[in-house]
């Protein structure tokens, strides 16, 4: 890992950004709303995937602000006959067909939903809201095999802590209009990610973590 510094914070986000290019060429972001279209390909892979709010623009050269990132269930948790898929994850978040769903396998709706909390006045539809919102947000993701589980927990976690804002360096800071400003835990507001776990890191990623990541986009 590398010392923690705004110098070395700042080349290491952009060193991800140009890997992040690339793996929007792989797989270009889409909108949730288009998941069940693509569970053919998403029934089969595995990995780390990655949302973007188009709404809200980057300064980085990509289509939209980068809000959350997350995985699935990790190998040695999982029935090996069943293992969770891309697809399965992503439904969680995705909610019910009919527009509602609930937050209980979703920790993103979760964090979606108390903010809504705050701001709307139709509390018992506020499921349906939730799904509203997590819909538009486009997704990508980085492929990763099932067994390769150690991988898939480095890079979630390293990219989670270098995205965070909770150091206070504000290298791509979200409006103040942004959703998560919402939220009851003070971690999404400063990390400026539905993101709680792993958003106040020691140290950031080296130049291993950088290959690492670069092999599987590479590999897509």
């Amino acid at each position: 890992m590398v010392r923690y510094s705004k110098e070395n914070k700042v080349l290491k986000v952009n060193i991800f950004y140009e890997l992040f290019k690339e793996l929007c060429l792989k797989f270009p972001p889409m909108e949730l709303s288009a998941l069940h279209s693509l569970k053919p390909r998403l029934s089969k892979e595995f990995g780390v995937y990655i949302f973007l709010d188009p709404a809200i623009p980057s300064q980085y050269g990509v289509p939209g602000r980068i809000i959350r990132i997350g995985s699935h269930e990790l190998h040695e948790r999982v029935k090996p006959s069943k293992p969770i898929t891309m697809f399965d994850r992503l439904k969680c978040h995705f909610g019910a067909k009919s527009g509602g769903g609930t937050c209980d396998n979703s920790v993103f709706r979760r964090h979606v939903r108390n903010c809504l909390i705050s701001i709307s006045e139709h509390t018992n539809d506020l499921d349906i809201y939730v799904s509203e919102y997590v819909r538009r947000l486009m997704f990508t993701y980085v492929s990763i095999p099932l067994v390769n589980y150690n991988d898939r927990k480095t890079i979630e976690e390293g990219l989670i802590g270098l995205l965070s804002h909770a150091d206070g360096y504000q290298l791509n800071p979200i409006a103040a209009e942004w959703l998560g400003y919402k939220s009851i835990n003070k971690l999404v507001s400063k990390s400026q990610l539905f993101n709680v776990d792993h958003t106040q890191p020691n140290a950031l990623p080296d130049d291993v973590f950088f290959e690492k990541l670069g092999h599987y986009i590479n590999q897509m």
